[in-house]
């Protein structure tokens, strides 16, 4: 009986630290990654309870580009007009399929750098790491960065 009780009491401690350990660190727990450039055999463990609001918004615009709409999704992304282009482009010669996995994130005041790992059509087993940078003013997001690393 002592027993059940300590273990239950061990339990509910081990869940307390759990919560506050989510609370106080960023948005990512743990990322390993292995290679110079372009990681590979990456493992990422994200916080549950972190803000995905900004994920939510870059999933739309990966999902737009991905559905060949690459210019609407730019078109109100706080980038020159040339990067722009440029990636309306590449995704012309080589479109990201869907759907892509979040592998790296980073935030700071106002702003989220996130990186997924995307496969291309190009031939073989193409990927590239695509990064986005989203800004939040006055609850609105719009795309402030987008960048594909082969």
């Amino acid at each position: 009986m002592w027993t059940a009780k300590r273990i239950y009491l061990m339990c509910c401690v081990l869940a307390i630290a759990a919560i506050a350990l989510f609370l106080v660190s960023g948005p990512t727990l743990v990322s390993i990654r292995t290679g110079p450039l372009t990681p590979s055999g990456r493992v990422v463990f994200l916080n549950p309870i972190r803000d995905r609001r900004p994920e939510a918004f870059a999933a739309q615009i990966l999902g737009e580009i991905s559905a060949g709409r690459c210019e609407q999704a730019m078109k109100s992304a706080a980038i020159p007009v040339e990067e722009k282009d440029k990636a309306c482009r590449k995704q012309t010669e080589y479109p990201i399929l869907a759907p892509c996995r979040l592998i790296r994130r980073e935030d700071k005041r106002m702003q989220t750098w996130l990186v997924y790992f995307c496969a291309y059509r190009g031939g073989g087993d193409a990927h590239a790491d695509v990064v986005l940078t989203v800004e939040q003013t006055d609850g609105q997001f719009r795309l402030a960065g987008f960048e594909r690393i082969y």
